[in-house]
Protein backbone atom coordinates (compact mmCIF):
# COMPACT_ATOMS: atom_id res chain seq x y z
CA UNK A 1 0.00 0.00 0.00
CA UNK A 2 2.93 2.37 0.60
CA UNK A 3 4.24 1.66 -2.89
CA UNK A 4 0.79 2.28 -4.39
CA UNK A 5 0.36 5.50 -2.42
CA UNK A 6 3.67 6.94 -3.71
CA UNK A 7 3.58 5.44 -7.20
CA UNK A 8 2.78 8.84 -8.72
CA UNK A 9 6.07 10.11 -7.26
CA UNK A 10 8.05 7.32 -8.92
CA UNK A 11 7.97 4.63 -6.24
CA UNK A 12 9.40 1.33 -7.48
CA UNK A 13 6.72 -1.40 -7.54
CA UNK A 14 9.41 -4.04 -6.97
CA UNK A 15 10.55 -2.44 -3.72
CA UNK A 16 8.00 -3.99 -1.38
CA UNK A 17 10.02 -5.95 1.18
CA UNK A 18 10.19 -4.65 4.74
CA UNK A 19 13.98 -4.18 4.75
CA UNK A 20 13.72 -1.48 2.08
CA UNK A 21 10.35 0.08 2.85
CA UNK A 22 11.29 0.57 6.50
CA UNK A 23 15.04 1.23 6.23
CA UNK A 24 16.67 2.30 9.45
CA UNK A 25 18.11 5.80 9.42
CA UNK A 26 21.94 5.88 9.09
CA UNK A 27 22.05 2.28 7.81
CA UNK A 28 24.04 1.62 4.61
CA UNK A 29 22.46 0.70 1.26
CA UNK A 30 24.52 -2.32 0.17
CA UNK A 31 24.13 -1.57 -3.55
CA UNK A 32 25.19 2.07 -3.80
CA UNK A 33 26.97 2.23 -0.42
CA UNK A 34 25.03 5.38 0.51
CA UNK A 35 23.91 6.17 4.02
CA UNK A 36 20.16 6.37 4.60
CA UNK A 37 19.24 9.91 5.65
CA UNK A 38 16.00 11.68 6.57
CA UNK A 39 14.90 13.98 3.76
CA UNK A 40 11.92 15.56 5.53
CA UNK A 41 11.11 16.22 9.18
CA UNK A 42 7.78 17.42 10.51
CA UNK A 43 8.54 19.37 13.65
CA UNK A 44 6.31 19.29 16.69
CA UNK A 45 6.34 21.01 20.01
CA UNK A 46 9.60 21.90 21.75
CA UNK A 47 11.52 21.71 18.46
CA UNK A 48 11.31 17.92 18.45
CA UNK A 49 10.49 15.74 15.48
CA UNK A 50 6.83 14.74 15.49
CA UNK A 51 6.39 11.02 16.11
CA UNK A 52 3.54 8.73 15.13
CA UNK A 53 2.51 5.33 16.41
CA UNK A 54 2.63 2.44 13.97
CA UNK A 55 -1.11 1.83 14.43
CA UNK A 56 -1.80 5.41 13.28
CA UNK A 57 0.23 4.80 10.15
CA UNK A 58 -1.59 1.51 9.54
CA UNK A 59 -5.01 3.17 9.89
CA UNK A 60 -4.02 5.90 7.46
CA UNK A 61 -2.36 3.65 4.86
CA UNK A 62 -4.05 0.25 4.96
CA UNK A 63 -7.50 -0.45 3.44
CA UNK A 64 -8.62 -2.48 6.47
CA UNK A 65 -8.32 -1.98 10.20
CA UNK A 66 -6.37 -4.38 12.40
CA UNK A 67 -9.67 -5.60 13.84
CA UNK A 68 -10.93 -6.49 10.35
CA UNK A 69 -7.67 -8.29 9.55
CA UNK A 70 -7.97 -10.21 12.83
CA UNK A 71 -11.46 -11.42 11.88
CA UNK A 72 -10.22 -12.45 8.44
CA UNK A 73 -7.34 -14.43 9.95
CA UNK A 74 -9.69 -16.24 12.31
CA UNK A 75 -11.76 -17.39 9.33
CA UNK A 76 -8.58 -18.62 7.64
CA UNK A 77 -7.64 -20.60 10.75
CA UNK A 78 -11.12 -22.14 10.83
CA UNK A 79 -10.69 -23.19 7.22
CA UNK A 80 -7.33 -24.86 7.97
CA UNK A 81 -8.97 -26.84 10.73
CA UNK A 82 -11.21 -28.61 8.22
CA UNK A 83 -10.16 -32.23 7.98
CA UNK A 84 -9.06 -32.84 4.40
CA UNK A 85 -7.43 -36.17 5.09
CA UNK A 86 -9.17 -39.50 4.76
CA UNK A 87 -12.42 -40.05 2.85
CA UNK A 88 -15.49 -40.92 4.91
CA UNK A 89 -17.36 -44.24 4.81
CA UNK A 90 -19.10 -43.20 1.59
CA UNK A 91 -15.77 -42.65 -0.15
CA UNK A 92 -16.25 -38.86 -0.16
CA UNK A 93 -13.77 -36.31 1.14
CA UNK A 94 -14.89 -34.02 4.00
CA UNK A 95 -16.62 -30.82 2.92
CA UNK A 96 -14.15 -28.12 1.92
CA UNK A 97 -15.71 -24.80 0.78
CA UNK A 98 -12.59 -23.69 -1.13
CA UNK A 99 -12.37 -27.01 -2.98
CA UNK A 100 -16.08 -26.87 -3.84
CA UNK A 101 -15.71 -23.33 -5.18
CA UNK A 102 -12.76 -24.39 -7.36
CA UNK A 103 -14.62 -27.45 -8.68
CA UNK A 104 -17.62 -25.30 -9.59
CA UNK A 105 -15.37 -22.80 -11.35
CA UNK A 106 -13.91 -25.69 -13.35
CA UNK A 107 -17.46 -26.86 -14.14
CA UNK A 108 -18.32 -23.44 -15.57
CA UNK A 109 -15.19 -23.58 -17.71
CA UNK A 110 -15.99 -27.11 -18.85
CA UNK A 111 -19.55 -26.12 -19.71
CA UNK A 112 -18.25 -23.25 -21.86
CA UNK A 113 -15.97 -25.69 -23.70
CA UNK A 114 -18.71 -28.29 -24.21
CA UNK A 115 -21.32 -25.80 -25.36
CA UNK A 116 -19.29 -23.13 -27.17
CA UNK A 117 -15.78 -24.50 -27.58
CA UNK A 118 -14.43 -22.31 -24.77
CA UNK A 119 -15.48 -18.73 -25.58
CA UNK A 120 -19.07 -17.70 -24.87
CA UNK A 121 -20.27 -15.72 -27.93
CA UNK A 122 -21.41 -12.12 -27.51
CA UNK A 123 -24.93 -12.90 -28.78
CA UNK A 124 -25.46 -15.61 -26.13
CA UNK A 125 -28.02 -14.80 -23.44
CA UNK A 126 -25.86 -16.62 -20.89
CA UNK A 127 -22.64 -14.67 -21.58
CA UNK A 128 -22.90 -12.46 -18.48
CA UNK A 129 -24.08 -15.44 -16.41
CA UNK A 130 -20.98 -17.46 -17.31
CA UNK A 131 -18.61 -14.65 -16.32
CA UNK A 132 -20.54 -13.75 -13.16
CA UNK A 133 -20.59 -17.27 -11.72
CA UNK A 134 -17.02 -18.05 -12.77
CA UNK A 135 -15.69 -14.96 -10.97
CA UNK A 136 -17.95 -15.54 -7.96
CA UNK A 137 -16.52 -19.05 -7.48
CA UNK A 138 -12.99 -17.76 -8.07
CA UNK A 139 -13.59 -15.19 -5.31
CA UNK A 140 -14.83 -17.92 -2.97
CA UNK A 141 -11.70 -19.93 -3.71
CA UNK A 142 -9.49 -16.89 -3.02
CA UNK A 143 -11.11 -16.76 0.45
CA UNK A 144 -10.56 -13.06 1.07
CA UNK A 145 -7.36 -12.38 -0.88
CA UNK A 146 -8.65 -9.17 -2.43
CA UNK A 147 -5.32 -8.33 -4.06
CA UNK A 148 -5.84 -11.22 -6.51
CA UNK A 149 -9.49 -10.55 -7.29
CA UNK A 150 -9.32 -8.26 -10.32
CA UNK A 151 -6.37 -10.15 -11.80
CA UNK A 152 -8.39 -13.39 -11.68
CA UNK A 153 -11.54 -11.61 -12.90
CA UNK A 154 -9.88 -10.15 -16.01
CA UNK A 155 -8.15 -13.47 -16.74
CA UNK A 156 -11.49 -15.29 -16.66
CA UNK A 157 -13.11 -12.58 -18.78
CA UNK A 158 -10.35 -12.94 -21.39
CA UNK A 159 -10.89 -16.70 -21.37
CA UNK A 160 -14.69 -16.93 -21.32
CA UNK A 161 -15.96 -13.60 -22.70
CA UNK A 162 -13.13 -12.00 -24.72
CA UNK A 163 -15.61 -9.83 -26.67
CA UNK A 164 -16.82 -8.11 -23.49
CA UNK A 165 -15.18 -4.65 -23.05
CA UNK A 166 -13.06 -4.23 -19.92
CA UNK A 167 -15.30 -1.42 -18.66
CA UNK A 168 -18.32 -3.73 -18.81
CA UNK A 169 -16.38 -6.47 -17.05
CA UNK A 170 -15.79 -4.13 -14.11
CA UNK A 171 -19.42 -3.01 -14.06
CA UNK A 172 -20.82 -6.56 -14.26
CA UNK A 173 -18.62 -7.74 -11.39
CA UNK A 174 -19.08 -4.81 -9.03
CA UNK A 175 -21.54 -6.81 -6.91
CA UNK A 176 -19.13 -9.72 -6.50
CA UNK A 177 -16.34 -7.29 -5.59
CA UNK A 178 -18.47 -5.60 -2.91
CA UNK A 179 -19.44 -9.03 -1.49
CA UNK A 180 -15.79 -10.01 -1.27
CA UNK A 181 -14.96 -6.80 0.58
CA UNK A 182 -17.75 -7.61 3.05
CA UNK A 183 -16.21 -11.05 3.49
CA UNK A 184 -12.80 -9.60 4.35
CA UNK A 185 -14.26 -7.04 6.73
CA UNK A 186 -15.97 -9.83 8.70
CA UNK A 187 -19.57 -9.17 7.58
CA UNK A 188 -20.45 -12.87 7.35
CA UNK A 189 -23.98 -14.26 7.22
CA UNK A 190 -25.15 -16.31 10.21
CA UNK A 191 -27.71 -19.06 9.58
CA UNK A 192 -28.69 -21.94 11.89
CA UNK A 193 -25.77 -21.20 14.18
CA UNK A 194 -23.15 -21.25 11.41
CA UNK A 195 -21.44 -18.42 9.55
CA UNK A 196 -21.28 -18.26 5.77
CA UNK A 197 -19.37 -15.91 3.44
CA UNK A 198 -21.47 -13.12 1.89
CA UNK A 199 -20.52 -14.28 -1.63
CA UNK A 200 -23.11 -16.26 -3.57
CA UNK A 201 -23.38 -19.99 -2.78
CA UNK A 202 -26.22 -21.18 -5.05
CA UNK A 203 -27.78 -24.63 -5.11
CA UNK A 204 -27.21 -26.90 -8.08
CA UNK A 205 -30.80 -26.44 -9.23
CA UNK A 206 -30.27 -22.66 -9.37
CA UNK A 207 -27.11 -22.95 -11.46
CA UNK A 208 -28.70 -25.50 -13.80
CA UNK A 209 -31.60 -23.11 -14.38
CA UNK A 210 -29.52 -19.94 -14.74
CA UNK A 211 -27.04 -21.54 -17.14
CA UNK A 212 -29.65 -23.71 -18.91
CA UNK A 213 -27.59 -26.88 -18.40
CA UNK A 214 -28.99 -29.96 -20.15
CA UNK A 215 -28.77 -33.52 -18.79
CA UNK A 216 -26.13 -34.44 -21.37
CA UNK A 217 -24.03 -31.43 -20.36
CA UNK A 218 -24.37 -32.32 -16.68
CA UNK A 219 -22.67 -35.66 -17.37
CA UNK A 220 -19.53 -33.73 -18.34
CA UNK A 221 -19.51 -31.79 -15.05
CA UNK A 222 -18.22 -32.69 -11.62
CA UNK A 223 -20.45 -30.87 -9.13
CA UNK A 224 -23.19 -28.94 -10.95
CA UNK A 225 -25.56 -31.85 -11.50
CA UNK A 226 -29.23 -32.63 -10.87
CA UNK A 227 -30.63 -34.98 -8.24
CA UNK A 228 -31.14 -37.90 -10.64
CA UNK A 229 -27.52 -37.86 -11.82
CA UNK A 230 -26.35 -37.36 -8.23
CA UNK A 231 -28.21 -40.51 -7.15
CA UNK A 232 -26.81 -42.38 -10.15
CA UNK A 233 -23.23 -41.44 -9.25
CA UNK A 234 -23.84 -42.25 -5.60
CA UNK A 235 -25.05 -45.73 -6.57
CA UNK A 236 -21.97 -46.21 -8.78
CA UNK A 237 -19.68 -45.22 -5.90
CA UNK A 238 -21.37 -47.73 -3.60
CA UNK A 239 -21.05 -50.49 -6.20
CA UNK A 240 -17.33 -49.77 -6.48
CA UNK A 241 -16.94 -49.86 -2.68
CA UNK A 242 -18.74 -53.23 -2.50
CA UNK A 243 -16.58 -54.60 -5.31
CA UNK A 244 -13.41 -53.46 -3.52
CA UNK A 245 -14.64 -55.23 -0.39
CA UNK A 246 -15.03 -58.48 -2.37
CA UNK A 247 -18.83 -58.52 -2.69
CA UNK A 248 -20.30 -60.10 -5.81
CA UNK A 249 -22.02 -57.91 -8.37
CA UNK A 250 -25.77 -58.13 -8.85
CA UNK A 251 -25.29 -59.99 -12.14
CA UNK A 252 -22.99 -62.55 -10.51
CA UNK A 253 -25.34 -62.96 -7.55
CA UNK A 254 -28.37 -63.53 -9.78
CA UNK A 255 -26.46 -65.95 -12.05
CA UNK A 256 -25.56 -68.12 -9.05
CA UNK A 257 -28.90 -67.82 -7.29
CA UNK A 258 -31.09 -70.88 -6.70
CA UNK A 259 -33.91 -69.23 -8.62
CA UNK A 260 -31.76 -69.30 -11.74
CA UNK A 261 -30.17 -72.73 -11.24
CA UNK A 262 -33.38 -74.51 -10.08
CA UNK A 263 -31.78 -77.67 -8.55
CA UNK A 264 -35.19 -79.16 -7.71
CA UNK A 265 -35.92 -79.69 -11.40
CA UNK A 266 -32.84 -81.93 -11.73
CA UNK A 267 -34.28 -84.12 -8.92
CA UNK A 268 -37.75 -84.20 -10.45
CA UNK A 269 -39.50 -82.42 -7.59
CA UNK A 270 -41.18 -79.14 -6.96
CA UNK A 271 -39.45 -76.21 -5.34
CA UNK A 272 -41.61 -76.50 -2.20
CA UNK A 273 -40.81 -80.22 -1.86
CA UNK A 274 -37.10 -79.55 -2.32
CA UNK A 275 -37.11 -77.06 0.54
CA UNK A 276 -39.36 -79.26 2.76
CA UNK A 277 -37.25 -82.41 2.35
CA UNK A 278 -34.08 -80.56 3.17
CA UNK A 279 -31.82 -79.26 0.47
CA UNK A 280 -28.36 -80.90 0.11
Amino acid sequence: MLVRSFEALGADRKVRDVSRVLRIVHSINQKNRKRVEVIHVEWGDKDEARKYAFDDLAKFILPFSREQVSVYRKHKVQLRLIDRGKPNVEGLLPFNPKKLAWDRLEDVRTLAKVRYGGEVPSDSRERDEFLFWAVNFAALNLWGRTSRFWHEAYQLAAELTPTLPKSEVSANLSTVWSKMQQMVSGEWIEFNGRKYPPLYTPRNATLIKRLCISEDEQRCLKTIIGKDLSRERDAARKREKRAEAGAASREEYEANSLSRRKPWEALGMSRASWYQNGRP
